[in-house]
Order: structure tokens, then C-alpha cells, then sequence
């Protein structure tokens, strides 16, 4: 049963992600990290899982199968330099960083870890945006 800790549960789809958790079989929420206590705290009761102000204690849990990042977008940064060095699977909502420094360090450790993670931005991908982009790039925009 794959066993997921949250870092942060600040962002706005925060209970959806915790409910998809919940609700798929052989999958749990184990354990809630927040830097508020009372929102981790109020998280972690609502789907029996362990919280944590001590974000070590949770990313060193010998029990965790993957991470899911749900904090303040310009918040990831040190969730994700502390998470990928497990080389455990991570879903981080988007964005991933805020700077283009910030986001080759996270490059960089990605691969230096070899760790999976993925950001929560599927828009690109729809038939609708595969569209636009196609016809952006065509040329037939512009002068």
C-alpha cells in the first residue's frame, strides 16, 4: 500500500488531492507536514494521518512511499531540496520554482538524485492548447 506524506497542504487543491489519496484503494495519507500547524493539524485529523511541524522527521519516515507538494507556489523550493534527495516519487503543484535559477537547481538535483517528479500542470497537453500551440508556431500569427 503506497504510502503518502504531504508537504504543505496551503495550496487550493489541497483536499483534492487528499481526497484521490484517500479514496484509491491500496493508496493512504500517512503523514502531513505544514508550517501552520492548525491547517496540518485540521488535515491530518480529517484523513487519519500523523502531522508534523518537524519536516525532517516527515521527509526521514522509512514508511513514505512518494511526496505531494502542496504548498504556496512560491514555497516549493526547500520542500522540494529536502524531498528528491529520498529519491522517493514527488508530485509538486505547479509551479515548481519562481526563478529560472531556482528551477535548474531543481534540474540539477532531479537528476543528481535520479528521483521521478512531476509537476501539476497539465494544461499544455489538452487537444484545445495542442491547438494553439500548433498554430502559433506555424507562423500564421503576427506580421
Amino acid at each position: 500500500m503506497p504510502d503518502i506524506a504531504f508537504l504543505s497542504t496551503a495550496h487550493t487543491h489541497t483536499e483534492s488531492f487528499l481526497n484521490a489519496v484517500s479514496e484509491k484503494d491500496g493508496c493512504r495519507v500517512a503523514a502531513i507536514w505544514d508550517d501552520m500547524e492548525s491547517r496540518g493539524q485540521s488535515f491530518a485529523n480529517a484523513h487519519g494521518a500523523d502531522y508534523s511541524a518537524d519536516l525532517d522527521a516527515i521527509i526521514g519516515r522509512g514508511d513514505i512511499d512518494g511526496f505531494i507538494i502542496c504548498a504556496e507556489n512560491t514555497r516549493h523550493l526547500p520542500l522540494l531540496k529536502a524531498a528528491i534527495p529520498r529519491k522517493l516519487p514527488i508530485f509538486c503543484e505547479k509551479s515548481f520554482t519562481t526563478s529560472v535559477d531556482d528551477a535548474l537547481e531543481v534540474v540539477s538535483l532531479i537528476g543528481e538524485h535520479e528521483a521521478v517528479v512531476h509537476m501539476g500542470y497539465f494544461q499544455p497537453f489538452s487537444a484545445e492548447m495542442q491547438g494553439v500551440i500548433a498554430h502559433v508556431n506555424s507562423g500564421a500569427l503576427g506580421y
